[in-house]
């Protein structure tokens, strides 16, 4: 108790001396200093929400259709659309899109999904929606070709492509110094 009555003795002549001072004809009463921006709110990316959502939906699926949540094998990822040089350059080039919301794995889906939660937050508050989600599936695409030409019988899946590709393209702006504002909510960039 005796402390806080000090404190507030104090505190007392600190309140007086300020208010002496404004009596003062010479002291000048200081510009208030302007109050910092709002901070947006962090909300929901909706695009990135949607690329999470689809990924999780393709392995959630493949899981509940007997697809080994832990250790798929090569059969059943290709089953599933894995990207392999005989089927992607050959009858069927989709699969150079949908290998990118193929996992191999709970662990591969995880740590891939937090990369692109973590990175598609910042590049939807970066870029528009749609050159985001251009540029990912762009990525995607690449990343596919650039597997099948160095890889064509090595069977690959996952966004890693489309992450790796992409992370070139988001730090486009850092290095050539057209880095938009951060503090505009989504879709106002």
């Amino acid at each position: 108790m005796h402390h806080g009555s000090r404190v507030l003795r104090r505190l007392l002549i600190f309140t007086s001396m300020i208010s002496n001072r404004a009596d003062d004809p010479g002291f000048s009463t200081p510009t208030p200093v302007p109050s910092r921006p709002a901070v947006v709110a962090r909300t929901r990316p909706p695009v990135t929400t949607a690329l999470v959502g689809i990924n999780v939906a393709v392995f959630a699926a493949m899981v509940l259709t007997g697809v080994s949540a832990v250790a798929p094998t090569t059969q059943q990822l290709l089953k599933w659309g894995a990207n392999w040089g005989p089927f992607s350059l050959g009858p069927q080039p989709w699969r150079m899109l949908t290998s990118n919301y193929v996992h191999g794995g709970i662990i591969h889906i995880a740590l891939n999904m937090w990369c692109l939660w973590n990175l598609g937050y910042l590049a939807e508050r970066i870029f528009d929606r749609w050159t985001y989600l251009f540029t990912y599936t762009a990525c995607g695409l690449a990343g596919s070709l650039a597997s099948l030409w160095l890889h064509p019988r090595v069977v690959g899946v996952g966004a890693r492509e489309p992450s790796s590709v992409w992370q070139g393209h988001r730090s486009q702006p850092f290095t050539w110094g057209g880095f938009p504002s951060l503090n505009k909510p989504y879709g106002a960039l």
